[in-house]
């Protein structure tokens, strides 16, 4: 597709998301879509993403859209007319109808898809998916992920793999417990994005982005889990695949596109289950800055209630229990770190002031 032809379509497109799309508009369009699989993906992608990404969608009406465009054998009779649902799309988006609105551009991707691509199987859009499994992560329950690591010692750092670890997450809110030296570290990400470390069942710290040493940031860039916030980015900066189709899960493939510039990420890979569209395994492949190439795999193992209170580190403290911030006096902080530490403490925390 040359340049004249792609802007064109991206005209055509953005006429049709705004509702301003005329009649002979709607012809030009559907003659691109008939004769152009990139026409046919790009649009599809704007239709999802515009609705997906923009609406308060619930979960069960999420999932079902899934459902209909992933498995559903009596969808092989629905023939429609494109250009007549590109009027009602279009119609539909310029009333502003709310969910009528993911309803007639999911069934617009798939009568496209379906018309288009007969010689196919059934084609289940992984944006669509992936907005389900992040409509799913909304609910309040914790879900618990073994990690797993590959990768060589990074010599900048000096970090060694943990032998455990275990992340629990709630939506957008995770915790981390790891298995180090015969100790268990338990630290998290608050809402103002600094980090919190639990030592024993006594001390706590709160711990600014400006004082992260540069082997708790390699800890932190390899563990995070801000589940809903990775899966929307994924959604807004990278191409996704729908690469296999099983009986009991979904397979996407994550590229990252030139607009996520900065991003460390490689490529990932989704494993969506079928029937309750939760993340069942996400394998994350990036190159950190001043790092060698990592492969994290995060896998399921356990999803049960939820605790609130495990996601501050007062709900990992007995009392009586103190949480050490930037007020805390730096010798009484560079002496808790240095007992758990050693000699690499400053590598982890850096304590202005402190006498370590």
């Amino acid at each position: 597709m040359n340049s004249s032809s792609e802007t064109l379509t991206e005209q055509l497109v953005s006429k049709l998301i705004e509702g301003e799309l005329s009649a002979e508009e709607q012809q030009q369009l559907n003659v691109l879509l008939k004769s152009n699989e990139r026409v046919r993906s790009q649009l599809i992608d704007h239709l999802l993403l515009d609705t997906l990404l923009r609406e308060e969608l619930g979960n069960d009406s999420m999932t079902d859209l899934v459902d209909l465009f992933s498995g559903s054998e009596n969808l092989e009779d629905v023939t429609p007319a494109v250009n007549v649902t590109l009027e009602n799309v279009a119609q539909v988006r310029h009333d502003r109808g709310g969910f009528k609105w993911l309803i007639a551009a999911t069934l617009l991707c798939g009568i496209i898809l379906l018309v288009y691509r007969r010689d196919e199987p059934v084609f289940a859009s992984a944006q669509t998916i992936v907005a389900a499994a992040i409509e799913m992560h909304h609910d309040p329950l914790e879900r618990v992920y073994l990690v797993q690591l590959e990768q060589e010692v990074a010599l900048e750092t000096g970090a060694a793999t943990p032998r455990e670890v275990r992340i629990m997450t709630m939506g957008d809110q995770y915790y981390v417990e790891m298995k180090r030296n015969n100790r268990k570290l338990i630290w998290g990400c608050n809402a103002d994005q600094d980090y919190w470390i639990t030592f024993g069942g006594k001390r706590g710290m709160l711990i600014h982005q400006r004082e992260m040493g540069p082997q708790l940031r390699y800890i932190t860039d390899l563990y995070s889990l801000n589940l809903e916030t990775l899966l929307t980015h994924f959604l807004k900066y990278c191409t996704l695949d729908y690469k296999v189709d099983s009986d009991s899960t979904h397979l996407i493939t994550v590229t990252p596109n030139r607009r996520w510039k900065g991003s460390p990420l490689k490529q990932a890979t989704i494993e969506v289950d079928r029937e309750t569209k939760v993340i069942r395994r996400l394998i994350i492949e990036r190159v950190l800055p001043q790092q060698k190439p990592s492969k994290v795999t995060f896998t399921l193992i356990e999803t049960r209630p939820a605790q609130e209170s495990l996601y501050q580190p007062q709900g990992h403290l007995t009392e009586p229990s103190i949480i050490l911030t930037e007020a805390t006096k730096p010798d009484v902080r560079g002496e808790l770190l240095a007992n758990w530490f050693g000699s690499s403490a400053e590598r982890w925390i850096m304590i202005k002031g402190s006498a370590q």
